[in-house]
């Protein structure tokens, strides 16, 4: 049986405008002027109590003044976008991270905690992503370079190693290439204050200074002077098998250090002294049954101590040594070769002193190879000033780090696959900050963080094959 259903229609409300008369009926009512009495004096108690709320604000808020070179790096506060330098920020007391980017240079990240209604500033000096790598040039033909040192005023310290085995201190140009020695003589050892004033020599007392003879004497001279300076030290006889190995000035340019090597028939000992350039004394701070890597020391920033390399058949070692007191620390186990170990430490502090960073071996956890088997792994590790609390920050196979300008860590990882030596951060993994045209598997790096450059070493071929050093820029001259 078939059935109609009429049609569904739509469901519709009709709203007619109010006339006239409705108005003017709704207009007489009181309750109306009451309702919009009280609708008016809900926004103006809102309104006075958001303008209150801005002003208070406004009176308490911290201002942060961002800058940096290059200026147009693009800023972000706690993940928002706020602009690009230069910037006056409002933000709210406390702490905050800023962080900075800009194309063609490595992000930079700050931590900051301003406190009610103050005023900071926050200047960032960019370091390029791809740096300038200015090689450096022997003096003459014939000689090597065997190191290279910043010096206080960013200048680069070269030594030059002649075929005879004695070394000269020559400085080099921007260009990398030397431009005139510090020394008429070279010797057996040479160091240069870190104001570049001063010049220490290891030299052997007898007339025929040369190949195998040994080195009993340290003098001292003035660069302005052209005399051959004052003999400040001499070796006591304990026998021939004790010879000044090296010599190195504290960063204040009062005082030296001299490492004595003294053979016997059980093994070779070296002691580091503390000379003072003004008195000649001496002063014994450690004895070690290993030998001190030539010119690898690294100064705390408040030159109270010192770290540096040494090695034995079996490897290389990071130590610590404290002046007050002699008090040596043996830090850890360090990549590299032990024969012709490159004269490096990979040690850095924090800017107030009171941590540092270095490279160690993680031999608990070693990579693994089907051909060669396993090998312990670099590791970053940070500590204390004194080497207490030290902890492993987890970064595998990062090598010589630095502490960044925005304070956060860096450290260099070596090439791999087709890959160029790259700088990555420690503190924000997986960032790269800068990538170096370099290949070489075995390479040194000494940072001068202070004026924007660090001095690397990389060795052509595996063995003791001479090092090729270079300088590198994170800076421009715009900046």
């Amino acid at each position: 049986m078939f059935v109609h259903t009429p049609p569904q229609l739509p469901f519709v409300i009709v709203v007619e405008p109010p006339t006239r008369g409705d108005m003017v009926r709704l207009f007489r009512r009181p309750a109306f002027w009451l309702l919009l009495l009280i609708a008016a004096a809900l926004v103006a108690a809102t309104e006075h109590w958001s303008h209150t709320r801005r002003q208070a604000e406004q009176v308490n808020a911290a201002h942060v003044n961002v800058a940096s070179v290059p200026a147009g790096a693009h800023i972000k506060v706690d993940g928002a976008d706020e602009g690009s330098t230069p910037a006056v920020l409002a933000v709210a007391p406390g702490p905050h991270t800023i962080a900075l980017n800009r194309a063609g240079y490595g992000n930079a990240v700050y931590s900051v905690a301003p406190g009610s209604a103050s005023t900071s500033e926050l200047q960032s000096r960019m370091w390029r992503s791809a740096p300038d790598v200015v090689p450096l040039l022997p003096a003459l033909p014939g000689t090597k370079i065997t190191n290279a040192q910043p010096l206080g005023d960013g200048q680069i310290a070269v030594t030059i190693e002649f075929p005879s085995g004695l070394h000269q201190i020559w400085l080099a140009d921007a260009d990398g290439r030397p431009q005139r020695s510090t020394d008429a003589q070279p010797s057996k050892q040479a160091a240069l204050s870190m104001d570049g004033s001063q010049l220490a020599s290891a030299r052997a007392s007898t007339q025929a200074a040369g190949l195998g003879v040994r080195a009993d004497e340290i003098w001292v001279a003035n660069i302005s002077d052209s005399g051959p300076g004052r003999r400040l030290y001499g070796v006591p006889p304990n026998g021939p098998n004790s010879a000044l190995v090296d010599v190195g000035w504290t960063p204040d340019g009062n005082h030296l250090l001299a490492v004595v090597s003294t053979g016997s028939a059980t093994g070779a000992t070296t002691s580091i002294l503390l000379l003072d350039v003004t008195s000649g004394q001496s002063q014994a701070l450690a004895a070690l049954p290993s030998q001190v890597v030539p010119g690898s020391y690294r100064w705390a920033p408040d030159h109270g101590s010192v770290a540096f390399l040494t090695r034995t058949d079996q490897g290389l070692s990071l130590c610590l040594l404290r002046l007050s007191d002699g008090q040596l620390q043996y830090l850890s186990d360090v990549a590299g070769q032990a024969t012709d170990p490159i004269p490096f430490a990979p040690i850095a502090w924090s800017p107030d002193g009171t941590q540092m960073v270095y490279q160690a071996y993680d031999r608990r956890h070693p990579a693994t190879s089907w051909f060669f088997g396993s090998t312990p792994q670099a590791v970053i590790v940070r500590a204390n000033s004194d080497g207490s609390g030290a902890h492993n920050l987890g970064a595998l196979q990062l090598h010589y780090p630095v502490w960044y300008p925005d304070g956060s860590v860096a450290a260099w990882a070596p090439p791999g696959s087709g890959k160029p030596i790259s700088l990555k951060s420690v503190s924000r993994p997986g960032d790269v900050l800068a990538t170096l045209p370099l290949s070489n598997a075995e390479f040194g790096v000494r940072w001068d963080a202070a004026h924007d450059q660090a001095l690397i070493a990389v060795r052509r071929s595996s063995g003791s094959a001479p090092l090729d050093f270079s300088l590198v820029r994170f800076v421009g001259d715009d900046q």
